[in-house]
Order: C-alpha cells, then sequence, then structure tokens
C-alpha cells in the first residue's frame, strides 16, 4: 500500500495546446485509463474533499483515497482485484476515515494520457471524457514543490503559451457536471 503525499502541478488547457504539447514531446508512452468514482447521492465524500475511485488501467485495477489536509492531499492507494469496494483493506479506510455506507459508483471519467519522464518529473498530457464531457489537462508529477520543479513546470507552459492556474482535480470536475446533470 501507497500512504503519501499527492505532488503535482496541474492546469487545463485548450485543444490546441494540448496538440502543442504532444508535437513538442513525441516520444511519450500514451494510455487509456478509466476511473470509477464513488460517493453517495448527497456527495458528502465531495463536500468532505475525500474523493474515491477505482482506477482501470488495462487489466489492473487501483483504489485510491484522497484526502486533503492540512499538509497537503494525503494519496492512499493499492491494487485490488475488481472494481469494487468489497475488500477488508477497504473497509478499515471506511471505519478510519469515516466513509459512508451508501457509497456507490458515480460513474466514468475516462482519460487517454501521455506520459514523458523530464529531468525534475513526469510530464502527463491528458485528454479527460466524462458525462458528455472532453477537457484537457497538463499535470506535471514531481517528487518535491522545489524551485527547481516548479522552473520546469513554468518553462513547460512558456513553450504553449499557458498561465498557471491550478486546476480543480478529475473528481471535482467530474463531481460538478455529476451535479448539474442531477438538477
Amino acid at each position: 500500500m501507497k500512504d503519501s503525499y499527492e505532488c503535482e502541478y496541474k492546469c487545463l488547457i485548450t485543444y490546441e495546446q494540448f496538440q502543442l504539447l504532444k508535437n513538442i514531446y513525441p516520444g511519450g508512452t500514451t494510455f487509456r485509463q478509466v476511473n470509477h468514482y464513488y460517493d453517495n447521492a448527497e456527495l458528502i465524500l465531495r463536500q468532505r474533499k475525500i474523493s474515491l475511485r477505482i482506477r482501470q488501467v488495462n487489466h489492473r485495477w487501483i483504489f485510491t483515497l484522497k484526502v486533503n489536509d492540512d499538509d497537503g492531499v494525503r494519496e492512499i492507494e493499492f491494487a485490488v482485484a475488481r472494481n469494487s469496494l468489497s475488500t477488508k483493506k477497504i473497509a478499515k479506510l471506511r471505519q478510519e476515515f469515516s466513509l459512508p455506507e451508501d457509497l456507490e459508483e458515480l460513474g466514468t471519467l475516462e482519460t487517454v494520457r501521455t506520459e514523458v519522464p523530464l529531468v525534475y518529473g513526469v510530464l502527463c498530457i491528458d485528454e479527460n471524457h466524462y458525462l458528455g464531457q472532453t477537457d484537457y489537462e497538463l499535470e506535471f508529477e514531481c517528487p518535491d514543490f522545489s524551485e527547481a520543479t516548479f522552473h520546469e513546470f513554468g518553462t513547460i507552459l512558456q513553450r504553449i503559451d499557458a498561465c498557471y492556474k491550478q486546476a480543480p482535480g478529475k473528481y471535482h470536475r467530474f463531481t460538478k457536471a455529476f451535479k448539474k446533470l442531477k438538477r
């Protein structure tokens, strides 16, 4: 089980900037991942700044619980056998974080991701599809929030003429669209 703090810069970009990044960084690895998001009808996890997903990449399933706290975003992650919350590890986490019993799968967000290793981190160029919407996102996953990692991220943004504005996470964007659909 991985239990760490998320360290990444991210921002939403335009389709044109997305295409430009793919041309500037052609040597990446592209793959598809599907996030299955869970919450209850009142979106109580979202209200508590918690996200819960099971991600499918190829034939692997990865459970992820993200909890915002004073130190950042704590990320607890481990492999599961399938898209199900019925494991002993998950039951323990549900108890530890007082997660509601009535969690259900709200839907999916599919990402076509291109990863490019750079000097100070991994550039992720994402095309996301969810609830009839598509958006484009640049993530820079790095080991820390240092001057060097921020400089490398800034250089990427300069190359596509983009300004840095921290984007809300995929779960937040998904649940915002979900709430609009439920009205």
